[in-house]
């Protein structure tokens, strides 16, 4: 099992469902973002919609290798609206080779009680935990 320091880079992927009138990073992906980032983590946001007509989630991977090394991980928020998506980048990334850490948080995990592996093969961490605390993620015990 790999471990975690300060010395690895987190990209915090989101994948939302977005409308017009919202801002470009949802209020969840950026307080987990500012988050990480208050309490030192290295990390790095990027923000898709999912619902929009240019969006292809293997242009998502893409950027993803481009921006990942072997001391890069990728955390990803899980939720219906993006299932479909998450499990394509997912299986991409593993056939990509990438090296580091795929990390799952969200609704899709969180009321997944076990056997989270079933679903998300290529996983490797699944943050699940309803408790949202303002100074404590627990994303944070990674790094």
């Amino acid at each position: 099992m790999k471990t975690f320091n300060r010395n690895r880079n987190l990209i915090l992927l989101a994948l939302d469902w977005t409308r017009p009138k919202d801002p470009p990073l949802s209020l969840g992906h950026a307080s987990i973002y500012t988050n990480l980032k208050l309490n030192g983590v290295n990390v790095k946001e990027m923000s898709y919609s999912v619902n929009s007509p240019s969006f292809d989630p293997i242009n998502v991977c893409d950027s993803l290798m481009k921006n990942t090394d072997e001391f890069t991980d990728i955390g990803i928020g899980a939720f219906v609206w993006n299932e479909k998506a998450v499990q394509i980048i997912l299986k991409e990334l593993r056939n990509r080779n990438f090296k580091g850490r795929i990390i799952l948080g969200g609704p899709q995990i969180s009321y997944v009680k076990d056997n989270h592996e079933k679903y998300y093969k290529e996983a490797d961490i699944f943050v699940n935990d309803f408790r949202v605390e303002y100074k404590k993620f627990s994303i944070l015990k990674f790094y």
